[in-house]
């Protein structure tokens, strides 16, 4: 039987971390270096974690997060999802929620004031029964 190197090991149980990581950069639409040059890290580095080769100190965590605009339970834990389908029952509503939070600054603004103006509708249908 052959025993494997330190590094097929690393290999063979890749963290989802990395994988996290390549898919909310993909999902921004950016690219290793594009997210590398926003958290202000180099690109090899950027390369390395997402292949599962390296892992990310606290600092670098936080300013990857800042740089993709997600939380770092998303990242690390992804617990966003699993917090909001506690919260929302409606699996298509969830995912349409999950498809907004990778719109751009401008469009997620727009759709929050079509539910605040649709919430204020209610409120009044509601008032006025």
């Amino acid at each position: 039987m052959q025993k494997k190197t330190a590094k097929q090991a690393t290999k063979a149980k890749k963290p989802d971390f990395g994988k996290r990581l390549a898919e909310a950069r993909r999902d921004k639409g950016m690219t290793q270096q594009e997210l590398a040059d926003k958290a202000g890290v180099h690109i090899s580095h950027v390369q390395r974690i997402e292949a599962g080769t390296s892992q990310p100190t606290v600092e670098i965590l936080k300013r990857l997060a800042e740089a993709l605009q997600v939380s770092l339970d998303m990242l690390v834990f992804e617990r966003t999802s699993e917090a909001a389908t506690q919260r929302l029952s409606d699996a298509e509503l969830l995912e349409q929620f999950a498809q907004v939070e990778r719109f751009a600054d401008e469009d997620k603004q727009a759709v929050k004031k079509i539910i605040a103006a649709m919430i204020v509708k209610h409120r009044v249908e509601a008032a006025v029964r």
